[in-house]
This record gives C-alpha cells, structure tokens and sequence, in this order.
C-alpha cells in the first residue's frame, strides 16, 4: 500500500482560521473545536490554504527546516482533522 505524502487543507472541515505573528487559530467545523497554533504549525497550514497540496519534503524545503519536525507537525494537524493526505 503506497500512501501519499502529499497534503492539503480540507477544506469540508476547517470552517475559518486567522494567522498572526507566530500563533494562528483554527476552527474545525465539525468538532466545532477551535485550536490555537504554535509555529510552525500556522505556517505549515497557511502555505497549504495558500498554495495548494504540498509534500512534507517540500515544505520543509521551503521553509529551511528539519524535514523530520515537518512531518510530526503534518502527523498533527491531520490529528486534528485540519489537514489530509491527498
């Protein structure tokens, strides 16, 4: 079984979600759960929203990070239900 590493916001469940500084807030509409977010979290979730399904290997790339915290951040996220594989 071959999973993707390709990411996307979903957007059937991440009903709003606000970003400043180096915190952002989501809501995840059918929780109806909001969750505060610590970079690089927010970042992660504004590149995706802004542009579109990205691998872990290439946010990491982008951002100048460790590609291993990149990806427990994506694992997290998808825990939430804010994100998924695609």
């Amino acid at each position: 079984m071959n999973i993707s590493d390709r990411w996307a916001v979903d957007s059937t469940r991440l009903v709003s979600w606000r970003h400043w500084g180096a915190e952002s807030v989501a809501h995840h509409a059918l929780s109806n759960h909001t969750h505060r977010l610590a970079e690089p979290s927010g970042w992660i979730l504004d590149w995706l929203n802004r542009d579109g399904a990205q691998t872990g290997d290439a946010l990491a790339a982008a951002a100048g990070m460790d590609p291993e915290l990149v990806h427990a951040v994506l694992q997290d996220l998808a825990s939430l239900g804010l994100i998924v594989r695609c």
